[in-house]
């Protein structure tokens, strides 16, 4: 199906029904876009906005097995995340580019070297690969003379990637229409629609550039809309599975804070591990792990780092760097995203798990929780539960 340069007539060129239609044009609603469509179904995928307009677009830009989930013996989180990892790099090695960190060890850390040795052992041994050593205190000295030296023990070093996530998914969305599946951003699924039997089977969307409205029918919908689960699915049961969770970020120039590595760093007030990373020609600081209230919504859309998030970030850099002295002045831009995670009740933020779940309500298939290097495997999981049709 071609659509024509006129966007008045969108969304009535859209067959009336469809195998699947997939509402969110994230990663995750990517990625199972992409699927069922090199199976051969007829697969219509629909996002409010633009594509990766959400989440996907708002992370730390990095494919990685998640060392702190070790912490919180979230061991099968990183086994599956450091094989999805090297996966990733092997299909999209354009996009998925390694990408090496440097952990330095202080004294005040609650863990010394050795602790995180046994978990850089396991993520080398779930990778099959041997990346990660140690460097001088001489070899740091020269490379990062900015580096607080004060009190450190011991520089480790291991292997993650990096990647554009926006990029990624329009990559995935392109090889799902390249597979015959239609994708439609700035198309609105407004209302869930049921048979006589009350059971799923269609949404009603909008054009959001035209207004237009049409009703689509198929034979699974699947809400692939990441913190905004709860609000399709609340339409077919009652209740709430997703706690959102704000991660800010910040930006500064290259020649203010040099780093031609990526850091992992411990937070002096909590001990939360954090990233300094080169991006882009530029430095990126990041990632808080805060609840996002529905408050700050009703203020502002989109999510956004707040004062106290800037002051955390920035004690965190100045620690680690103090003759830098970055400040409020120094950021360039800033971004927040938010994490889809699953209720686990009052957990603190940084515990509770990334595991996926899938909510099967009445034939709307709800996906929700994960992460960004996971995505095949949450895609895998869900065309599973809703095969055959």
């Amino acid at each position: 199906m071609s659509f024509p340069k006129n966007a008045s007539s969108r969304i009535g060129t859209l067959d009336k029904k469809w195998d699947v239609i997939i509402v969110g044009g994230g990663i995750t609603g990517a990625g199972i876009f992409r699927d069922l469509a090199g199976m051969g179904y007829r697969v219509l995928l629909v996002e409010q906005a633009d594509f990766a307009f959400g989440t996907s677009s708002r992370s730390s830009k990095l494919v990685h097995g998640g060392l702190r989930y070790l912490a919180n013996a979230q061991f099968n989180v990183t086994y599956e995340s450091v094989r999805e990892r090297e996966h990733l790099q092997k299909q999209y090695p354009n996009l998925v580019k390694p990408l090496e960190f440097l952990i330095p060890i202080y004294d005040q850390y609650k863990h010394g070297a050795s602790f995180f040795n046994v978990g850089l052992n396991l993520y080398d041994i779930f990778g099959s690969k041997w990346k990660h050593g140690s460097y001088s205190l001489e070899e740091m000295d020269k490379r990062y003379p900015l580096l607080n030296k004060q009190a450190l023990r011991s520089v480790l070093y291991y292997y993650d990637a990096e990647v554009d996530d926006a990029r990624l998914v329009m990559r995935v969305i392109s090889e799902g229409i390249s597979h015959g599946g239609i994708a439609l951003n700035y198309c609105k699924a407004n209302t869930v629609l049921r048979d006589n039997t009350g059971q799923v089977d269609g949404i009603q969307v909008v054009d959001t550039l035209t207004e237009e409205e049409m009703e689509l029918h198929a034979a699974v919908i699947v809400n692939a809309t990441g913190p905004w689960t709860d609000e399709l699915r609340s339409q077919v049961v009652a209740g709430s599975v997703i706690r959102k969770l704000r991660g800010s970020h910040f930006l500064v120039q290259r020649k203010r804070l040099p780093v031609e590595q990526a850091f992992t760093l411990f937070h002096p007030r909590d001990g939360r591990a954090l990233f300094i990373i080169p991006w882009q020609g530029m430095t990126m600081v990041g990632t808080t792990d805060l609840d996002h209230p529905a408050s700050y919504e009703r203020e502002k859309p989109e999510p956004f780092m707040t004062s106290k998030e800037m002051d955390y970030l920035l004690t965190a850099v100045n620690t680690m760097f103090p003759t830098a002295k970055i400040s409020e002045t120094d950021i360039i831009s800033s971004f927040a995203g938010l994490r889809p995670i699953v209720t686990m009740g009052d957990m603190a933020p940084s515990k509770a798990s990334r595991t996926h779940r899938i909510f099967a309500d009445k034939n709307l298939f709800s996906i929700a929780g994960g992460k960004l290097t996971t995505y095949q495997r949450m895609a895998a999981d869900l065309i599973q539960r809703i095969l055959p049709l």
